[in-house]
């Protein structure tokens, strides 16, 4: 039963990092997208 417990702990703590990670990385990807069409329009409108 301890080791059933341990691996649902285990699998969580997994799934935290694996969810932090892919949340960083999106925000990463969003401001890099964020900045490219905010360049894009500089040089658009100028």
């Amino acid at each position: 039963m301890a080791t059933i417990k341990s691996v649902i702990h285990e699998t969580k703590k997994l799934l935290d990092i694996s969810l932090n990670f892919s949340k960083s990385l999106l925000n990463k990807l969003m401001i890099r997208i964020f900045y490219s069409i905010n360049y894009t329009w500089r040089e658009v409108l100028r």
